[in-house]
């Protein structure tokens, strides 16, 4: 059964769901980080970061906490063993001399719910009929000669992956300009509210340049995810326009609403991911699928031996990527029986609202010193990781040094860029405001590496700090020392979090409703030629869940308009999802025809 090893791992994990969805409950450490404790295990750390804690005696006047850590670090000559450690932890065969290392959120992970075991199992159980069809034994695997369409499945599932992710994001986008008000302060949380729906109701219109009106607005949006992330957008942006047709209709804003609308209109309850966090998501899937296209061409140049060979004489039926990668709406959430198992758990919360101290209950509440320690460790990490960039960059880590174009090339390729890409990067950036204004172009890329990652640091610092507070049972309180309001705190807490669950199956559907429909006419180089993931349209129109059977789900947009471009038997191009190519496109706005944007 060795040979089946990278089937195994396709089953483990068929479908991201989005971070908010993928995981209940409290933070805890996730099972596969495998880096080190780094203030458990450096001797002087810990009270240096307890030390410089708000009021603590290490803190000096003004001073940030992060700030203080770092400097009481060097006072204390811990930062070479800090950022050694950084270096030597991560993914057992990691690149050690690599910027981007196991530091990202799912170092830490929500306990998983019921429901998600429900849907993982479900999804498992598809993948199998997929790839195996009616032998239960799972001995005869449909027509696959070898592991090459393995690996083509696996890349599939991360491009899609990331399109699911994208789409998380760019359902929020202005219908307008494609901007997204991650930031949901002020009239924040209703111009979501307006975006979101704006975006649905679009779905099914088709516009001039033959595309679903809400694709403009997501076609726009991903290509300022890394702008956003760096601050490099312009503060405003005109209408969005289609440069190789006519203009696309002046679409209705929310500051276009009537004064009194806008004060009454519905906020948004929930959270949009920060630009930050989905650029680092992207540059992992990146790194993946770089990773995976070289063991592909390792496995062409060596003889191939026959337990490589995975033949199968009875079922002559092709394994089509389209059949696992694509899945509407309906059967994700309720065919799976997703759906069932939220509102079971939306009532065994219910009773722990009622009953906090009940058996349950535990999971989904956490305390102010379990979760600093959490949070102060990713504080830590991150900190090490911005000292060792400046170190790798500059030779330094403290001076601005600027560095030689081998210097920066090398650490775009280490995050997963192809060397034709980078000349392109270079031929983008010397054509920048800011090069023809005098500046290099090496002081132009370093200035752009390092505003991205403090802008990552500092996204996915707040976003751990916010998943924390969920489930923290004395934040918010009004008196975190009287156990009365404590105890009114905690009602609260899990009253959110059922509300959250109860909604859940909705929010998920919708994802999925919208993610499948506009990222039919997104072009992805998959074969010979850019083409359409038309299956995903498709799978989405013939399992919809909004699809008006179902009372409570409103009325179902008429998506007739679309039938036209589905294509239920999928693509004929051997990858219909993203490559590592179409991800350097999105976060660097790089041309193919070597026109940079």
């Amino acid at each position: 059964m060795k040979e089946y090893w990278f089937l195994l791992i396709l089953l483990s994990v068929p479908f991201a769901l989005g971070e908010e969805e993928e995981r209940r409950g409290v933070i805890v450490d996730n099972e596969n980080d495998t880096m080190t404790k780094l203030v458990e295990n450096v001797e002087g750390l810990k009270p240096i970061v307890e030390g410089c804690r708000d009021g603590g005696a290490n803190r000096r006047n003004s001073e940030t906490r992060p700030d203080c850590i770092w400097r009481e670090v060097e006072d204390a000559g811990l930062s070479e063993q800090v950022i050694s450690l950084m270096e030597a932890s991560g993914q057992e065969g990691a690149n050690p001399s690599g910027q981007q290392y196991n530091y990202n959120l799912n170092n830490f992970k929500k306990k998983k719910s019921k429901s998600i075991e429900k849907l993982e199992e479900y999804l498992r159980k598809r993948m199998r009929e997929a790839l195996y069809g009616a032998t239960p034994d799972m001995k005869e695997v449909r027509g696959v000669p070898d592991h090459e369409k393995f690996y083509e499945l696996y890349k599939s599932q991360l491009g899609r992956n990331l399109i699911t992710q994208l789409s998380e994001y760019c359902i929020f986008s202005d219908p307008r300009t494609g901007r997204v008000p991650y930031d949901l302060t002020g009239d924040g949380k209703k111009i979501a509210k307006f975006n979101r729906d704006k975006n649905l109701e679009n779905l099914g219109v088709i516009s001039a340049n033959n595309q679903s009106l809400s694709f403009s607005s997501f076609n726009a949006c991903i290509a300022q995810v890394a702008a956003e992330c760096t601050g490099t957008l312009p503060a405003s942006m005109t209408d969005l326009t289609n440069p190789n047709g006519p203009k696309i209709p002046k679409f209705e804003s929310f500051n276009s609403l009537p004064s009194d609308t806008r004060r009454d209109h519905p906020e948004y309850e929930g959270n949009i991911i920060h630009p930050c966090e989905l650029n680092r998501y992207m540059t992992g899937v990146k790194k993946a699928l770089v990773q995976v296209e070289g063991l592909v061409e390792t496995m062409r140049e060596a003889p191939q031996s026959t337990s490589l060979q995975i033949s199968n004489l009875q079922n002559k039926q092709d394994l089509n990527t389209d059949d696992i990668v694509n899945i509407g709406s309906k059967e994700l959430v309720e065919e799976s029986g997703y759906a069932d198992e939220a509102q079971k758990e939306a009532q065994t919360l219910e009773e722990c609202r009622q009953n906090p101290d009940g058996a349950d209950c535990a999971k989904y509440l956490s305390n102010t010193e379990e979760n600093q320690k959490v949070e102060e460790e990713f504080l830590v990490r991150g900190l090490a990781l911005k000292a060792k960039l400046e170190r790798d960059l500059t030779g330094t880590e403290t001076e601005v040094v600027e560095v030689d174009q081998d210097k920066l090339k090398e650490y775009y390729l280490e995050n997963g860029m192809s060397e034709e890409n980078f000349a392109l990067l270079l031929e983008q950036a010397r054509a920048s405001r800011e090069v023809q204004n005098g500046t290099t172009v090496e002081k132009y890329l370093q200035d752009q590496i390092r505003n991205k990652y403090q802008k990552e640091r500092k996204a996915l610092q707040e976003s751990l700090n916010a998943r924390l507070d969920e489930t923290d049972v004395m934040k918010g309180a009004s008196d975190p020392n009287d156990p009365a309001s404590v105890a009114q705190n905690t009602t609260t807490k899990l009253a959110n979090i059922k509300t959250r669950i109860e909604n859940s199956p909705a929010e998920l559907a919708t994802l999925y409703h919208y993610s499948n429909i506009v990222s039919s006419f997104f072009e992805v180089s998959g074969g010979a030629q850019a083409t359409t993931n038309t299956r995903a349209l498709a799978e989405e129109l013939q399992n919809n869940y909004f699809d008006g059977s179902t009372p409570g789900r409103g009325t179902a947009s008429d998506f007739s308009q679309l039938e036209g471009f589905a294509d239920p038997g999928g693509s004929d191009a051997a990858n219909t999802s993203l490559n590592a190519n179409d991800i350097d496109k999105i976060q660097f706005g790089i041309d193919d025809r070597n026109n940079p944007q």
